[in-house]
């Protein structure tokens, strides 16, 4: 399995001012993967032709089938420290 990490630096982080870059670079078909930031809800309602799959950290849920963030917290780990 191939992953590809897209990220952008914005100034602006309020709910919903990611949602267009999101959906710019997802492509069609693609499951995305997130936790219950309330950045995300905007998604739900935007992406019709996208998989939505999300985990619960507010209720100490963190898997959730296959569904969590472990890769991309790595991700963002690693970008902080370089």
């Amino acid at each position: 399995m191939s992953i590809k990490v897209t990220a952008k630096v914005d100034e602006h982080t309020d709910t919903g001012t990611p949602v267009p870059f999101i959906e710019s670079v997802m492509k069609q078909g693609a499951t995305v993967y997130t936790d219950d930031a309330s950045v995300h809800n905007s998604l739900t309602y935007n992406v019709n032709e996208f998989n939505l799959e999300s985990v619960k950290h507010s209720v100490g849920e963190y898997v959730n089938k296959q569904a969590h963030t472990n890769g991309v917290e790595s991700f963002w780990s690693t970008l902080k420290h370089t």
